[in-house]
């Protein structure tokens, strides 16, 4: 995923990519072994961010940084993917380790199998390739006709609940060094809660005869990020909530949270200095910012 965001955001942002391992990681490479090591999605990989937390911390502390991110990734990523061994082995040479918490999109279940425990899989049982969030949005708008169902949606989201912590508790305990578990968002943990009957049978009622929502419908319901209700998934990290997350909270040795919007949307300017777009889902730089003055007591008080 590394050298897709270099392809895709060479215009704006050089990731310095280097190789260890097998592995792709984000730079700037540490001369460093010792120090913190960083899992997580495109959040912790810094994408559209020339200095992510990882980054920062590192150069505040004067100690080793290992930016083990990746775009898409969940907990399975580091625990069932290629490059899990490689990716574990890594973080359990370090003094310290900061997991975030990942999205819930990025999970196995019944109905979407992502076999690198990333975002990119495919649909269950008909093999489909598709991406988990095409599977949710699916279900939700008529694409995937067990949607219809409101209790097929409860059910799975809770499967998908259950599977999502079992899974970061099980990463949490695969680290045997010290660790810090990472709250990094838009939204408060709290701020989020699963979509009720009412809201589903809202989507089930809106669609037009071709099966579909309409623009209007999809704006009212929450379905784009500007629209006036949360998304059905909520912000990242999706399907993510805080009983959930007070369940995983226990496996760490601490737990960080930095839930600021600051500097979104951000603007993306091109070698001219010329705004090209606009950075509406990824953290901005005053987020990464917030981001490593959070964490910065935790780290230097577990490292010393």
């Amino acid at each position: 995923m590394g050298k897709f965001y270099q392809a895709r955001d060479k215009e704006f942002i050089d990731y310095q990519l280097y190789q260890l391992d097998g592995l792709t990681l984000r730079g700037p490479q540490s001369s460093r072994s010792d120090g913190i090591a960083y899992l997580g999605a495109a959040q912790t990989f810094g994408t559209y961010c020339e200095d992510p937390f990882p980054t920062i911390i590192g150069r505040t502390l004067g100690v080793g940084t290992m930016n083990l991110g990746r775009g898409g990734a969940g907990p399975d990523y580091y625990l069932s993917s290629q490059d899990s061994q490689a990716l574990l082995g890594l973080a359990n040479q370090a003094r310290l380790v900061v997991v975030q918490v990942m999205s819930g999109r990025s999970i196995n279940n019944s109905v979407f199998f992502c076999g690198l425990g990333a975002s990119k899989g495919h649909r269950l049982p008909d093999g489909q390739p598709m991406r988990s969030e095409q599977v949710w949005s699916d279900l939700f708008l008529g694409g995937d006709k067990r949607g219809d169902d409101p209790e097929f949606i409860e059910k799975l989201i809770e499967e998908n609940s259950r599977a999502y912590v079992e899974k970061m508790v099980q990463l949490l305990n695969k680290i045997s060094v010290p660790k810090i578990l990472f709250w990094f968002s838009e939204r408060a943990p709290e701020s989020y809660r699963f979509p009720s009957r009412q809201r589903l049978e809202e989507l089930r009622f809106s669609r037009t005869p071709q099966g579909r929502l309409s623009a209007k419908v999809l704006y009212k319901l929450g379905m784009w990020d500007r629209s006036p209700k949360p998304s059905l998934l909520g912000k990242f990290p999706h399907l993510v909530t805080e009983p959930m997350l007070k369940m995983i909270r226990p496996f760490a040795d601490a737990f960080v949270e930095c839930s600021t919007a600051a500097g979104m949307p951000q603007p993306l300017l091109n070698s001219q200095g010329i705004i090209v777009d606009y950075n509406r889902y990824y953290p901005s730089p005053e987020m990464h910012q917030k981001a490593a003055k959070a964490l910065l007591p935790s780290c230097q008080a577990m490292l010393t």
